[in-house]
């Protein structure tokens, strides 16, 4: 096939260009993201039951709900949080790669099934199943810039013109608002002049639903007719009332007197919101925020730019006094950090070329293989869309880490070419055609034991199969194109460009050349000598592995690496009975707090808002940290930054204000950390289980591997707990059921019916006005009416008292549950942390209660029997690639031998860097006289990407070797010189290979910027695993290799033993004896 090319230079230079080409119209069609969609699909079920409490909640709502949900295809577990505030919030996690919409789809039908066991109030209010990614994406806030405008007109012009705007952006899932303040027609009562007037709230509310209906009237002239009707003309009613004023002159009563007694007489009435249950701010105003919610499917880049876009056309209409900021996005961590992984490549691709430039030191002969680098990488983009991949953080590391591999085989190929070319200087056609004969089954084997190690695991389940996917079949695709061109551009451009050695005067290539030359005679002669003491190096390889094997055991493990992403989470916690003035006083300290912070860019709080669930004692603050770049030092740090906030948070009393990262894969888990979750099993009941939770939670508070460790709510606090004598009511002539409505709408609040305003219609709400229920003791102020129409005071047969109970209640798998969230310990990594913490859980668990893990904690638990299929798929194919290859076992077992000092490098060099790390982190907390925090390597998801690259990459060198020292073998010399000439003939190729791989890693290694901790994980492993590959294996790999062929020979020498069926029927006369032996 060579020859073809050979003899047809530009069908081979067309091949390679229309590769270049199609990569190129590619690139711009594919999509940017930071990671492949690698969150599982979430599904969320909100329910409102007004009034309730929390455990009303969790047994007349959430859990028919969950009983429904449960068992719908392809759902991994289900999350629920039932509030005091009669609020039901069920979160359904679905397996990765199932369909979002199917997912819905499947949890609407449970809901379905539910909805007629559920209490009036929460049909009422609906129930809504929402698809969504998990995390906010991006957030707007709607200001008000002029006194006149107040929140509430903010708030339903967003309504109205902006919300629906944004829910029809492509891959939005949900808009979460936060300080809604939707209209809401308010009637205010005050029971002192019900009471006075002898009237009930009953009575109240049915004139309201009397004087507010909506009337279908019909029309005049309307069929059937008498058969010569002339016209036919619509009824208009004015059935529903439109306005405050409307709603005063309602009748309530008819006086004796013959007067009436109006609404407005015995009520406040007022245009005003639905609910006050959250409030939001931004920058220290009053805002209504639109926290925006990706589809699981969608990408957070396109989000953001079509949301800016959308939000900008929209600004063009917006009235005087209302404006808009986008509060955060969580896009523009992605978008830097995608362009620090192309800075990388930029850096790589200019090193490797270098390194080419030194070893050849000829422009014509460094363009060879530099050509494989564009027509490999550009053609790699191709092939990720026809993969259906994105350009996302594991692609790129996929394509930066190939740039030091797609010149390998091009670099090969051009060596031995101009080695041929210079030995035979007559026949430049003849010796191309011979080398690459010579060479070409070392290329093509090198080629695929490297993608042998990648496809097989881009085919595992679950995170880590995703994780391995994109970067493993980005990695084979370049691979598999960097081939061809070796096999059929490298050649051609070699044979019509290269005429020999070019002489060079330059001193620093003459010296650099006596350097290698010498080096390659000295490891000429030294290699037979190590052979000759093979006992000493078998020990020594020996030893690297056992200490392989300590080395795995001593290194921390993780999943993913906390990355800076200039935005830090805040979450904000008061005791239970804390009203929402209170939590806004605390919000708005802290805000004065961090303004003055010359690292932060902006602060957006949602009061009342919490992750796990809302309530009048939370609040969720997103502090916007300036641009990394921006933030020079150590100090400035978003670790340390959140390290020096939680001091200061220690110090204010009754307040619990924890920092906390976002995650670090979007839609795993609320902020970054663990998350577990304590199981009641077998009911053995709330207090037991609140018991138990809180030992583990003030144990693990005193773990030095654990950090921030929390609950994400207040589960218990106070009630007011009534006592309602029904025996007593009902001898006053008093029904529960009037004594129930009349304490519903007096402390709580009664929806009526709807009223129109706008080009929409909005709740009426009934409720005691603020003044009269502000403590327990206007609860026995309250009248309800008897039977006879008299009114009674509920304290006759009411007794009231405050006890503990829970304001919430979490649930897990059906299970009521107990959720522990923290972050690893300074010097911990995460997987240190879900140790220590599953340590402190099963001694104190008692018989009848277990755990799970849920988040990213569940996904790095689910990883570690996943990664090690993927070493072994990775080994297994590599060893069975090479037994094809060579119809040998022998040969194939030498070469895989290389492999464990490669890994010895690979995860020596990551413990050796986390403890330099942490070196770091004593002698700058000693310079500054306060602890300093450096974020620490641990062998991470990234870190085995770069173990298993590096089965192939070891392999890869011991093929050179052991291919060439076979070849001459077959031509007649014994092992030992075999070896040895073909180690010290490939050193050159070898060191030009490894040495720009190498450099093509250190801008991964030492990477800085935003993203800068998956890169530094990286690029340590490999780099670490390649150094000592390059070294070790090139005095290693020959005398594992004479070993082997001198036990294989031996035992082909040995005369095979008969089998039963060859022995001759006569028998066989012994063997002569031995010289000195006795004969029996």
């Amino acid at each position: 096939m060579i020859e073809f090319f050979l003899r047809r230079p530009l069908f081979a230079a067309v091949l390679s260009f229309i590769v270049l080409l199609a990569g190129l119209i590619t690139i711009p069609a594919l999509p940017v993201a930071q990671y492949p969609q690698i969150s599982p699909p979430t599904v969320t079920v909100t329910a409102q039951y007004p009034g309730a409490t929390a455990a009303m909640v969790v047994r007349s709502v959430t859990t028919p709900l969950e009983t429904n949900i449960n068992g719908a295809d392809g759902l991994q577990y289900m999350q629920s949080y039932s509030s005091a505030n009669g609020t039901s919030v069920i979160t359904c996690t679905f397996a990765l790669g199932t369909d979002p919409t199917t997912d819905q789809t499947n949890v609407q039908h449970g809901v379905d099934l539910t909805l007629s066991q559920l209490p009036n109030a929460v049909q009422a209010q609906g129930v809504s199943v929402q698809k969504s990614a998990g995390n906010i994406t991006i957030a707007v806030a709607m200001l008000s810039t002029s006194s006149a405008v107040s929140d509430v007109a903010v708030s339903n012009y967003a309504d109205l013109n902006v919300i629906e705007e944004l829910k029809r952006v492509p891959g939005v899932g949900q808009v979460n608002v936060l300080g809604d303040r939707t209209y809401g027609m308010r009637i205010w009562v005050d029971p002192h002049k019900l009471q006075g007037n002898n009237i009930s709230l009953d009575t109240v509310i049915n004139a309201i639903k009397q004087n507010n209906a909506d009337v279908a009237a019909g029309a005049i002239g309307q069929p059937p007719t008498t058969g010569a009707q002339a016209f036919q003309i619509p009824i208009q009613i004015n059935g529903r009332l439109q306005s405050p004023e409307e709603f005063k002159q309602i009748v309530v009563a008819v006086q004796p007197n013959g007067g009436y007694l109006r609404l407005g007489d015995v009520a406040q009435v007022e245009l005003g919101a639905q609910n006050y249950v959250t409030s939001a701010r931004y920058n220290g105003q009053t805002a209504v925020v639109l926290a925006i919610l990706g589809q699981p499917t969608a990408n957070s880049l396109q989000i953001s730019k079509n949301v800016r876009a959308t939000m900008a056309r929209i600004a063009q209409h917006m009235p005087a006094g209302i404006s808009y900021r986008i509060a955060f996005d969580t896009s523009d961590f992605v978008r830097a950090s995608v362009k620090e992984v192309l800075v990388t490549l930029l850096i790589a691709i200019l090193l490797v070329v270098l390194v080419i430039f030194i070893f050849l030191q000829s422009w014509h002969s460094t363009l060879i293989p530099a050509i494989t680098i564009p027509v490999s990488l550009i053609g790699t983009f191709a092939a990720m869309r026809l993969l259906g991949f994105s350009i996302n953080t594991l692609t790129l590391f996929g394509i930066t880490l190939a740039t030091g591999l797609v010149v390998d085989d091009a670099i090969v190929v051009l060596e031995n070419i101009v080695r041929h070319i210079v030995d035979d200087k007559t026949n430049a056609f003849a010796a191309t055609a011979r080398a690459m004969r010579e060479i070409g089954g070392a290329v093509v084997a090198t080629s695929l034991v490297l993608m042998s190690v990648f496809i097989p695991v881009a085919f595992l389940p679950g995170t880590t199969g995703l994780l391995f996917q994109q970067f493993a079949l980005t990695m084979a695709a370049s691979i598999g194109i960097s081939l061809f061109t070796a096999m059929t551009l490298a050649p051609v451009l070699t044979y019509r460009w290269v005429h020999g050695a070019e002489p060079t005067h330059n001193r620093f290539m003459l010296w650099f050349n006596l350097r290698l030359h010498s080096l390659t005679n000295w490891y000429q002669g030294v290699v037979p000598r190590l052979i000759a003491r093979q006992r000493v190096m078998i020990v020594i390889f020996v030893a690297g592995i056992v200490l392989l094997g300590v080395m795995f055991k001593i290194t921390p493990q993780g999943f993913l690496p906390n990355e800076d992403q200039s935005l830090l989470y805040v979450l904000v916690t008061l005791p239970v009975q804390s009203s929402i003035d209170q939590t806004t006083a605390v919000v708005k300290k802290i805000e004065a707090l961090m303004t003055k912070m010359p690292q932060v860019e902006a602060v957006t709080s949602g009061i009342g808002f919490g992750f796990a669930n809302n309530g009048s004692n939370q609040a969720t603050m997103f502090v916007v940290l300036k641009p990394l770049s921006e933030r020079h030092g150590v100090k400035n740090s978003a670790l340390n930054l959140q390290y020096g906030l939680y001091q200061q948070f220690l110090k204010m009393p009754g307040v619990t204000a924890l920092p906390a990262n976002p995650p670090a894969i979007p839609g795993l888990g609320a902020t970054g950390g663990f998350a577990i979750e304590i199981e009641d099993i077998n009911n053995l009941g709330l207090p037991t289980l609140n018991r138990v939770g809180n030992a583990i939670l003030a144990e693990a508070k005193s773990d030095p591997s654990l950090s921030q460790v929390r609950v994400p709510t207040t589960l218990v606090g106070p009630y007011l707990v009534t006592t309602f004598n029904r025996s007593k009511a009902l001898a006053f002539g008093v029904t529960p059921q009037a004594f129930f409505d009349t304490i519903n709408a007096t402390t709580g609040s009664t929806f009526v019916n709807f009223f129109d305003y706008g080009t929409r219609s909005y709740q009426v709400i009934v409720q005691a006005n603020s003044r009269q229920r502000t403590s327990p003791v206007d609860l026995s102020r309250i009248y309800v009416a008897n039977q006879a129409g008299a009114m009674m005071p509920v304290s006759q047969f009411l007794d009231t008292k405050i006890v503990q109970n829970n304001v919430a209640i979490m649930r897990f798998n059906e299970y009521n549950a107990y959720e522990i969230d923290g972050s690893p310990g300074t010097r911990a990594s995460s997987g240190d942390a879900l140790n220590a913490i599953a340590r402190i859980a099963v001694k104190n668990l008692p018989k009848g209660m277990g755990f799970e893990w849920s988040g990213i904690a569940r996904q790095q638990v689910q990883s570690g029997p996943q990664t090690i299929a993927v070493f072994a798929m990775g080994l297994l194919f590599v060893f069975l690639v090479l037994v094809a290859q060579y119809e040998s076992l022998a040969t194939p077992f030498v070469i895989m031998l290389a492999v464990p000092l490669a890994l010895l490098g690979a995860v020596g060099a990551i413990y050796i860097r986390r403890l330099c790390e942490l070196i770091g982190i004593l002698v700058q907390s000693a310079l500054a006289g306060h602890l300093v925090l450096i974020p620490t390597t641990s062998s991470d998801i990234y870190a085995q990407i770069g173990y298993v690259m590096l089965i192939g990459l070891a392999a890869k060198n011991a093929i050179l070797i052991v291919e060439f020292a076979n070849q001459l073998r077959e031509q007649g010399l014994d092992a030992i010189n075999a070896v040895a000439h073909a180690a010290a003939t490939r050193l050159r190729p070898i060191l030009m290979t490894s040495i720009a791989f190498m450099l093509g890693i250190i801008p991964l290694a030492f990477a800085h910027g935003d993203g800068a901790q998956s890169r530094i994980s990286l690029g340590t492993a490999v780099l670490g695993g390649m150094l000592i590959s390059s070294v070790m294996n090139l005095a290693i790999v020959p005398v594992l290799y004479v070993v082997v062929i001198e036990v294989t020979e031996r035992r082909k020498r040995k005369p095979p033993t008969p089998s039963p069926d060859d022995l001759p029927s006569a028998p066989i006369p012994p063997p002569p004896p031995l010289s000195g032996a006795t004969t029996v």
